[in-house]
């Protein structure tokens, strides 16, 4: 009888260990794939909040830097009427308490103290090309010789449109006169771009600055407000931060207020200003403010502002478990002990922001050095 051959294979034991392994492997594995995919939705997370903050302090920062652009600074006493009247904003506390009108020469850039969420700073900026229309960009030049006449720009969307309503501004090196339409009453400080040969006499070149409205409107310059509110804030925001907001306010004679605000920064903890200016009648900051009330006081003090420091304190990323932020008092700010210069506040997550889980948030610390080009004396 001939022999069975002997069959190779495995035991159930060696199966089962076999088995054991593969599963070891395999959730090992998928726990590192899971780490993986936290990891870069962390850092994606991070990417993103990193370009949105670049995105929206770009807005901030260019017009901080042209604050003052279109700006008068006296009225033309060739000019009727010799007083002015306008009004800005009458049904914001924050906002009013920034205004300059009725009657008030504009001032360029007017800070807020603690008058935003968690008690930081507020920041109106008063110029032209602050609106949130591209036609206030514009502006043609007003000749007087050898005829009246307004320039004309190639190409054609350079122009001011005939729709618009304008500004005219008489400047030279130690003036910026606000220049009436003829006959003027108090509050006729600006017309249509297509009635100013017929409604304006200035008797040197001046500048004519489009307002961006084709809509009469109560001021005769343009101003943007940037605060931190709680409205309007995404999920992924640690509770008690607040979106960084660009507020425009409505020209519109019917308006008391802003127009729709534009977010520019998500889960903001706290902003803080501060400023440097020349006090002794030159182009170069020689003076420091840190901004704790409605300040500069004057239209003249704020023109003499040459810098501007922002500091802004926001959330990076979103809540991550398994990291824990160092220190719960931050300063948004910074100190210069050999210049004995401190700029800005010591803030406490729990205590100024109600922030209580602040420990599972990245933070990050945005600083914005800004010079107001138009506030030198040889700006427009």
């Amino acid at each position: 009888m001939q022999a069975m051959k002997r069959q190779s294979g495995f035991t159930l034991a060696e199966v089962l260990i076999v088995m054991g392994i593969l599963a070891f492997i395999i959730v090992a594995a998928s726990q590192t794939f899971i780490g993986l995919l936290a990891n870069a939705k962390t850092q994606g997370k991070i990417t993103a909040t990193n370009i949105e903050g670049m995105l929206g302090l770009d807005v901030l920062r260019r017009d901080l830097a042209h604050a003052g652009y279109g700006l008068y600074w006296e009225l033309d006493p060739s000019s009727r009427p010799v007083t002015q009247s306008y009004s800005e904003v009458t049904s914001n506390a924050n906002g009013q308490a920034l205004n300059d009108a009725p009657a008030g020469i504009p001032r360029p850039l007017v800070f807020g103290g603690g008058r935003g969420l968690n008690g930081s700073d507020w920041i109106a900026v008063k110029s032209v090309n602050v609106s949130s229309d591209s036609h206030s960009e514009l502006y043609n030049y007003l000749y007087t010789s050898p005829v009246v006449s307004v320039n004309v720009w190639t190409p054609a969307s350079y122009n001011v449109d005939p729709s618009d309503y304008v500004v005219v501004m008489r400047p030279d090196q130690s003036h910026r006169y606000l220049v009436f339409t003829t006959a003027a009453t108090g509050n006729q400080q600006s017309d249509k771009m297509q009635n100013v040969l017929a409604n304006y006499a200035p008797d040197t070149t001046s500048i004519i600055f489009s307002l961006g409205t084709s809509t009469v409107p109560r001021m005769p310059f343009n101003r943007a407000d940037y605060y931190i509110a709680n409205t309007g804030i995404p999920s992924r925001c640690a509770a008690g931060t607040g979106v960084l907001y660009k507020a425009v306010v409505n020209q519109a004679s019917s308006s008391t207020g802003y127009l729709p605000a534009i977010p520019l920064v998500d889960c903001v903890a706290d902003m803080q200003v501060a400023y440097r200016y020349d006090s002794t009648g030159g182009n170069y900051a020689n003076t420091v403010s840190d901004v704790n009330a409605v300040q500069p006081a004057t239209a003249d003090s704020a023109r003499q502002i040459r810098e501007v420091r922002v500091y802004i304190l926001a959330q990076e990323g979103q809540r991550d478990n398994t990291y824990t932020y160092p220190n719960q008092t931050v300063r948004v700010g910074e100190t210069n002990p050999p210049n004995t210069y401190t700029f800005g506040r010591d803030f406490n997550f729990v205590a100024d922001g109600g922030i209580a889980d602040w420990q599972h948030y990245r933070w990050k610390l945005y600083t914005l050095i800004v010079e107001p080009i138009c506030l030198l004396n040889w700006g427009i």
